[in-house]
C-alpha cells in the first residue's frame, strides 16, 4: 500500500492559501492601475518655468510608493529635484523631463521648459471666458519667444465653430466647453477655457467708441476753412446690424448742447466685433469768435444697436485766434410768391430779395443759386435749376427783385427748393438758405 505523503500536501496547501490571499489583496487591475483604479500620472505634465523658479509636482494613480527621477537634465547651478519638487538651474535654459515610477514599474513624465527671465512666460489671456452661442471673443497672446500659433485643443462642435489666428467663434446651435491653445516657435503653450453658454444675451455686445480726431494745416483763424477726420471702432464682441450716423460740433466745452454747431454729419455701416474704421474725413469753416479761445471739435456717435453710450464721443482742441470781420450779413427775403411744379416740365416760379443784415456795407459780389434737393439740407448732389450773381449791398439794403421761371427737370418724387445765397466778405454763413416745400412732383 503507498504511503501518503502528509507533509508534502500540507505546504501544497499552504501554499494555495496564500496565492489566493494575494489575489485577492492586488487584482491584476490594480497591478496596472493602482488601488483606486487610476493609472500613474504627473501634473503637469508640461510647464514653463523661469531660471531658480521652483515647482511642486503632483502624483496620482498607480501604486505606490513612487520614485522621482531627473531623466533629462540641465545640469545648471542649483538644478534640484527634492521629493516631488523641482528648482530649475539659475544659468541654463532649455527642456527637463522630471520621470516618475511606480512600485509596479509604471512611469509618468512631467515636460518643463526653463526660460531666461528676460523671457517672459507665455500667457493667453483670458484664461477663461464665457460667451453666448453665436459670439465672438479675442484673444490676447503675451511673452514667449517668436511667432504665435493658435489651434483649438476642444471643440463644441456646434454649426459656425470656429478659430481664425486668436478670433474664436462660438457655434449658434450649442453651449459646451472650448479650450484655444497658443504655442510659441520654442513650442511653450498657454490655454484659454472658453465657456460658451446655451441661453442668448437680452442685447447683443455692440460698443461703438472714437479713437482718434485730428484736423490738417488751418491757419485756425476765424472764418478760414479747415479739414480733419476721425476713426472709430466696435469694440464690443458682436458685430453691429445697424448703421452708424456721426456728427462733428464745434463747441466751447466738452459737453454738446444747443449753443454748439454742426460742423459735419453723415452715417458709416455697421462694424464687425472689434474691427476698425476707415478714416472718415469732415470739412468745415472755423467761427468768429470775440477773442482768442480754444474751440473743441468733438465727434459724436450713435446706432440703434449700441449697448453703451457713455464712450461715443471723442474731440481735439484748437486755439482758434479772432479775427476782425466788418459786419456783412446777407438773407434771403419775401420768398412767399413762388409756383411749385406738379410735374416734370411744370414751369416753376418763385420771385424773392435778398438784404445785407449786417452793420458794414459789402465789397464782394453776391452769389446766390436756386437747388431741387430730396431733403432739408442742401448739400453737392443736389441739383442746380439756375444760378446768378450781382454786385454788392450796403448796410441795410435790399437787392432789387430777383425771380426765375423755369421747367422742372427731370426729377420726380418729394422735393425741397432750396435757395442759397453767398459771399467771400460775409460774416455769417449759416442763414444763408431759405427752404420751399415739401411738394411732390409726378412724371
Amino acid at each position: 500500500m503507498q504511503k501518503i505523503n502528509l507533509k508534502a500536501i500540507l505546504i501544497f496547501q499552504i501554499v494555495i492559501i496564500i496565492l489566493a490571499a494575494c489575489v485577492q489583496a492586488t487584482p491584476f487591475s490594480e497591478i496596472l492601475d493602482g488601488p483606486d483604479g487610476q493609472v500613474l500620472s504627473i501634473s503637469p505634465s508640461e510647464a514653463q518655468l523661469l531660471s531658480s523658479q521652483s515647482l511642486t509636482l503632483e502624483i496620482e494613480g498607480g501604486v505606490p510608493p513612487y520614485e522621482l527621477t531627473l531623466s533629462t537634465a540641465l545640469g545648471g547651478s542649483g538644478e534640484k529635484l527634492t521629493d516631488n519638487s523641482y528648482t530649475a538651474p539659475s544659468d541654463k535654459t532649455g527642456m527637463v523631463i522630471v520621470q516618475v515610477e511606480d512600485s509596479y514599474g509604471a512611469t509618468g513624465q512631467s515636460l518643463l521648459t526653463i526660460v531666461s527671465p528676460s523671457v517672459s512666460l507665455l500667457t493667453l489671456s483670458p484664461s477663461f471666458i464665457s460667451i453666448y452661442r453665436g459670439k465672438k471673443v479675442t484673444l490676447e497672446a503675451n511673452g514667449g519667444t517668436g511667432e504665435y500659433s493658435y489651434s483649438l485643443e476642444q471643440s463644441i462642435g456646434g454649426t459656425g465653430e470656429s478659430l481664425i489666428n486668436n478670433l474664436y467663434t462660438a457655434p449658434s446651435d450649442l453651449g459646451g466647453t472650448a479650450i484655444v491653445k497658443v504655442t510659441d516657435s520654442q513650442l511653450n503653450t498657454a490655454e484659454t477655457t472658453i465657456n460658451v453658454a446655451t441661453s442668448s444675451p437680452a442685447l447683443d455686445d455692440v460698443n461703438y467708441n472714437t479713437v482718434s480726431v485730428t484736423t490738417y494745416e488751418s491757419d485756425y483763424s476765424g472764418g478760414s476753412d479747415f479739414s480733419g477726420s476721425f476713426t472709430f471702432k466696435n469694440s464690443g464682441s458682436d458685430d453691429g446690424t445697424q448703421s452708424i450716423s456721426w456728427i462733428v460740433y464745434y463747441s466751447e466745452d466738452l459737453i454738446i448742447g444747443s449753443g454748439d454747431t454742426i460742423v459735419s454729419q453723415g452715417s458709416e455701416s455697421p462694424l464687425e466685433a472689434y474691427q476698425d474704421s476707415l478714416s472718415i474725413p469732415f470739412s468745415g469753416t472755423w467761427p468768429y469768435p470775440d477773442k482768442n479761445t480754444d474751440y473743441n471739435l468733438i465727434v459724436s456717435l450713435s446706432a440703434e444697436d449700441d449697448l453703451y453710450f457713455s464712450d461715443n464721443t471723442g474731440y481735439i482742441t484748437v486755439p482758434v485766434e479772432i479775427v476782425v470781420m466788418k459786419n456783412i450779413d446777407y438773407l434771403i427775403e419775401d420768398t412767399d410768391e413762388h409756383t411749385p411744379p406738379s410735374n416734370v416740365g411744370d414751369e416753376t416760379y418763385i420771385g424773392f430779395n435778398i438784404k445785407n443784415e449786417g452793420s458794414a456795407d459789402g465789397t464782394d459780389q453776391i452769389f446766390w443759386g436756386a437747388y431741387a434737393s430730396e431733403d432739408e439740407n442742401w448739400d453737392e448732389e443736389d441739383t442746380l435749376i439756375t444760378s446768378a450773381t450781382i454786385e454788392a449791398l450796403l448796410s441795410g439794403d435790399y437787392s432789387d427783385w430777383l425771380d426765375f421761371n423755369l421747367p422742372w427737370p427731370e426729377l420726380t418724387g418729394t422735393y425741397y427748393l432750396i435757395l442759397k445765397v453767398l459771399a467771400e466778405d460775409e460774416i455769417n454763413k449759416t442763414n444763408n438758405y431759405e427752404i420751399i416745400g415739401p411738394f411732390v412732383v409726378d412724371s
